[in-house]
């Protein structure tokens, strides 16, 4: 609390006229609450954590989604009488520089990609139980590379030290396959790669966002112990396909609102059973569309 006060005493010495809490955390909050003791008007986000809680296990066919967060977030600026616009979805994006555009044309061309199906996997999550089995991705890479024989090339998303040595295996085991990540690409540069995807499987993490705020054509995402309903879905369907076990097969599902709760069957049954073959068949059928391949 100590800390809290002396951050208070900092940040009330630029006399702002008002403060808007997207955070929603005690902390946040007790801040706004001394910059009110202190005549400052503020503004907090409702998280709607009770409404998220109740759906937990809880979704059923009649079930409706919950307010989307990018729509909790706008709130809170109305809330403010500033006009926050969100029907329709205004065009966002990534500003790449010109050296980012550069780097990755230049990847592109020299290595002959330009004429290959380009897929992305981010196989990873913020919470592991998010993340489909790694063997999983290996033979799906395995069957795309079959299908499309040397048409395809797979590139590998994904950051931290353990998660590089998989995605350098992934890549040893895979001619077709190659992860960009760490010392090859930053971040920017990632996100500037993804403008030219024909599209990338992901699972319920921040690369689903991030493709989806590029001109990556097509976005699969795997969900398990989390679910769309919670207010974390894409905001672009059309570009999206989600692959889940249904709850009417799984009812247990969402069983967390993060993905950070341990399964209480034991299996992990909502991400085991998500075949292989089902995510190939969904490729298959979203390339033909969009690609005509």
């Amino acid at each position: 609390m100590t800390g809290l006060v002396h951050l208070f005493n900092q940040l009330r010495k630029e006399k702002y006229d008002l403060v808007i809490d997207l955070h929603g955390s005690l902390r946040s909050k007790i801040l706004c609450y001394l910059f009110y003791l202190s005549g400052v008007a503020f503004a907090t986000i409702d998280k709607g954590r009770a409404e998220k809680k109740k759906l937990l296990g809880n979704i059923r066919s009649n079930t409706k989604p919950l307010k989307h967060t990018l729509e909790r977030y706008a709130d809170v600026f109305r809330k403010c009488n500033i006009v926050v616009e969100t029907e329709p979805l205004p065009q966002f994006g990534f500003k790449s520089s010109q050296i980012e555009k550069n780097k990755i044309e230049k990847s592109i061309k020299e290595n002959i990609w330009e004429s290959h199906i380009k897929i992305g996997i981010a196989p990873f999550s913020q919470h592991q139980l998010k993340s489909w089995p790694i063997e999983r991705i290996h033979k799906l890479i395995e069957l795309l590379v079959q299908e499309y024989k040397h048409r395809i090339q797979i590139f590998l998303f994904g950051g931290g030290h353990h998660e590089m040595k998989i995605l350098s295996t992934l890549q040893e085991m895979n001619s077709e396959c190659i992860h960009i990540a760490g010392d090859v690409f930053n971040l920017a540069e990632q996100i500037e790669f993804m403008n030219h995807l024909d599209m990338m499987i992901t699972m319920d993490s921040a690369n689903l966002h991030l493709a989806n705020l590029t001109q990556c054509k097509n976005v699969i995402s795997l969900w398990g112990p989390t679910h769309t309903y919670l207010g974390f879905g894409p905001l672009i369907p059309d570009k999206n396909v989600i692959i889940e076990i249904l709850t009417s097969e799984l009812s247990c599902r969402p069983c967390s609102v993060y993905g950070n709760i341990p399964c209480s069957r034991g299996d992990h049954a909502c991400m085991e059973w998500i075949s292989v073959d089902k995510v190939v068949k969904q490729v298959k059928s979203v390339l033909s569309i969009s690609i005509g391949k």
